[in-house]
């Protein structure tokens, strides 16, 4: 057994994405093989399993309010300054907006090609690839970031405390990622986290800022949570001009792919981000 083992790629700390297309590499042994002729449980995820996200009140009762239809207006009318925020190639992007202290009044926002639309209330018949959290306060400091049309270093923080998490499991949402079999070839750990770097001393709505992020794979399921919990098999730390380009790659990019040697070309790309900026390895992973 041993003699297959040692092809196995343990190197590959797979996180948020996946290569999508398998390399010829003979002799790689499944978990599931292993664990049956072992009894060791395996380490890495095998299979990805879909489930879509979840709108609590897709079809509860009347959405509309005064407070809530203000701040939509207000979303409307800065968007053309958030429009500039979005690489003009971005995949497209169906996200709820609950504001939290309204109820949680919903507000879907449509992306496609860095157009943006917003729509009053939760679009029926449609599956959201991302649910943001967010306050008044949000909408009016965003409103105010926007307005010149630059966003600096700050608000860029402040801005993925909101959408860093949602943007994380976006990334294991994209159709590609569930149609490779024996995903554990390349190497992805169950439980990971990840931090981006210069949170620190900065908060949003009176609220520090805190980007750090758990991500445990559950029966094929990603899930994602703020904050470091338990002791992870691996753990990654990056800027946050390194978490875009990691996003730029592993989502928009690879979403866009033509071919098979382009998808590659980016998966190798976002997984050197990754490989050059671990920080944490437990001890009976090394």
């Amino acid at each position: 057994m041993e003699k297959y083992l040692k092809y196995v790629p343990a190197f590959v700390f797979g996180i948020l994405f996946l290569l999508v297309y398998k390399f010829g590499i003979a002799g790689l042994v499944s978990n599931e093989l292993s664990y049956k002729m072992t009894g060791v449980q395996p380490r890495y995820v095998d299979k990805f399993r879909y489930t879509p996200v979840y709108v609590a009140d897709r079809i509860t009762g009347p959405q509309y309010s005064a407070p809530g239809a203000e701040y939509f207006k207000k979303l409307n009318g800065m968007k053309e300054n958030i429009e500039k925020i979005f690489p003009s190639d971005t995949v497209s992007e169906i996200i709820v907006i609950y504001i939290a202290d309204l109820g949680n009044y919903p507000i879907t926002a449509t992306v496609r090609k860095s157009k943006v639309e917003f729509v009053d209330g939760i679009v029926a018949n449609t599956i959201p690839t991302a649910i943001f959290k967010v306050k008044k306060a949000d909408i009016d400091g965003l409103e105010k970031m926007v307005s010149d049309g630059k966003v600096d270093t700050q608000e860029k923080i402040r801005i993925a405390d909101v959408i860093a998490g949602p943007m994380i499991e976006r990334m294991y949402r994209l159709s590609r990622l569930y149609k490779v079999e024996h995903l554990a070839n390349f190497g992805f750990d169950d439980f990971m986290q990840l931090e981006i770097q210069g949170g620190e001393g900065i908060d949003r709505a009176g609220t520090p800022v805190e980007l750090k992020y758990s991500i445990v794979n559950v029966d094929g399921q990603w899930m994602v949570t703020k904050g470091f919990t338990g002791d992870p098999d691996v753990r990654f730390s990056l800027t946050m001009d390194q978490t875009l380009s990691l996003y730029t790659n592993m989502v928009i990019n690879l979403e866009n792919s033509k071919d098979k040697i382009e998808a590659l070309k980016y998966s190798k790309e976002g997984f050197g981000i990754l490989k050059d900026n671990i920080s944490y390895v437990r001890d009976d992973h090394r």
